[in-house]
């Protein structure tokens, strides 16, 4: 969305419109522990967080959230944890905008998947749970050593001239997948692939 002055409208700038300014219209507020400033940090925060989302996830969270106010007249902003549970039901969040992600791939442990030919087993885990993948390396293993198994065989189809356009996409997206992950390991952005459903 552009400004009257042809600007680009920035995601905090959008979350603020469509969800933070209407919510506060109705009448939401700080709560009586918080301090002005402390609460004027937490909606920063909060607009940073949840860019993300669409404009439509958006007006379904302030319509989720009109009902969710606390304190005695229910008018008291949720605490944030309510509003991004509320959020990631709507939309999840890409894990490329997850900093422990990005933390996880660029430290020993992003080489040490790459190795073992986990990758982008371990990014997966890392959408799906939101969490490193500690204590799930047998899973990792096994999720990998199908895929694996899954593209051999794409391979095979393809040179046999018989795969079919899902093979053929969810090897691209796979691998396109591994390269983005290993571009993540050296510090560097190849772009943003939306891929593999792994």
């Amino acid at each position: 969305m552009q400004d009257s002055e042809g600007q680009s409208e920035g995601k905090r700038a959008r979350v603020r419109r469509l969800l933070i300014d209407p919510l506060d219209g109705i009448g939401f507020r700080r709560g009586r522990a918080v301090a002005a400033d402390g609460h004027r940090d937490a909606m920063a925060r909060l607009a940073d967080n949840l860019g993300y989302l669409s404009d439509q996830a958006l007006i379904a969270l302030r319509e989720m959230l009109q009902t969710k106010g606390e304190g005695a007249a229910h008018n008291v902003w949720p605490a944030p944890a309510t509003v991004y549970a509320l959020a990631e039901m709507l939309e999840r969040r890409p894990v490329e905008e997850l900093p422990g992600c990005l933390r996880w791939l660029r430290s020993v442990e992003g080489p040490k998947a790459l190795a073992a030919g986990t990758l982008v087993e371990t990014w997966a885990y890392f959408r799906r749970m939101k969490r490193p993948p500690i204590n799930a390396s047998r899973e990792l293993m096994e999720r990998a050593a199908d895929n694996r198994r899954r593209l051999c065989l794409i391979d095979e189809r393809v040179r046999a001239g018989v795969a079919n356009d899902d093979d053929i996409g969810w090897a691209r997206a796979y691998r396109d997948r591994l390269a983005w992950c290993e571009a993540m390991i050296r510090h560097t952005d190849d772009g943003q692939h939306e891929g593999a459903a792994v």
